[in-house]
């Protein structure tokens, strides 16, 4: 489990990524809040069809989002379409980090060198 004041760093950081807020209600009973996403999931438009240029610019920002994870220190590791969301506007956001992993970093500033193969597995 990700230590609270960590989830809320993580959580303030400007990025493509689809956060769970964990929140408690008035009787102070915990519940988990999501931004709502309004528009189709990737899997579906391909099945109504992608235009090329569609296709180089949401593989764009799925990379962005997948930079912004793993600036973070997270591996998604089950990217596939049905966790991609395209939102009305042509934003592009990326779900489901059940399956993520946090990888170990020494400092906040420094880059991990593993290949993305290794860490995955790890």
């Amino acid at each position: 489990m990700l230590d609270p004041k960590e989830l809320k760093n993580r959580q303030r950081k400007k990025t493509p990524l689809r956060w769970l807020f964990l929140k408690k209600n008035l009787n102070k009973t915990p519940f988990i809040a999501t931004e709502f996403i309004d528009g189709e999931t990737l899997r579906e438009r391909m099945k109504a069809g992608l235009r090329l240029l569609d296709a180089l610019e949401f593989s764009i920002q799925i990379a962005g989002a997948l930079a912004a994870a793993h600036a973070a220190g997270i591996v998604h590791r089950d990217i596939k379409p049905e966790n991609v969301m395209l939102r009305r506007d042509g934003i592009v956001k990326v779900l489901d980090f059940g399956l993520a992993k946090l990888t170990e970093r020494t400092s906040p500033d420094s880059v991990d060198t593993e290949a993305p193969q290794r860490v995955a597995v790890n």
